[in-house]
């Protein structure tokens, strides 16, 4: 039976009675899961130079089963990014002064990497071509996490990043 049928299955009454359905729905959770491409170790990096927001906001992750590690500073980001796979950034434009050459310099490396910027801030002239080709996605803070949590799905089923622009010699 293919995967996707197991779903109308559960509303039979005799699964239900069995207790199989507990099962099913387990199941069908963790193939979710492991097919988002978020499942890996430290998948998600949030980098705060306030560590209490950063801890606060991997909290909120965890809770929605995502693995997240939190960072305060830039440097350790790139450190971190030689050490382990990450999928995810939600780097936090306010603590910051990120440009459109950090971005372009970081994705360089790391290209299957997407970026989540998070600003208190609705316009960011110095990220002007970072925003229109290789950030994900810019969320207004107060964060809204129905929003992140939308992008991140979107992330990790696969959708695409945007493609960043090529990078010039004099740039």
């Amino acid at each position: 039976m293919p995967f996707g049928r197991s779903i109308a299955v559960c509303s039979n009454d005799r699964l239900w009675e069995d207790g199989t359905l507990a099962e099913v729905v387990i199941e069908y959770l963790t193939r979710i899961r492991q097919s988002r491409g978020c499942g890996m170790e430290e998948a998600i990096v949030v980098v705060d130079a306030d560590p209490d927001e950063g801890r606060d906001l991997c909290t909120v992750l965890e809770r929605q089963h995502y693995r997240a590690a939190a960072l305060d500073s830039l440097e350790r980001l790139k450190e971190q990014l030689k050490k382990r796979d990450c999928r995810v950034i939600l780097l936090d434009l306010d603590s910051f002064p990120v440009d459109s050459r950090f971005v372009r310099e970081l994705l360089r490396d790391n290209s299957d990497l997407a970026i989540i910027a998070l600003s208190s801030r609705t316009f960011h002239p110095e990220l002007k071509e970072a925003m229109s080709t290789q950030i994900s996605a810019c969320l207004n803070k107060p964060l809204d996490e129905d929003e992140l949590f939308y992008w991140l799905r979107s992330i990790c089923a696969g959708e695409p990043r945007p493609k960043a622009a090529p990078v010039g010699k004099g740039e």
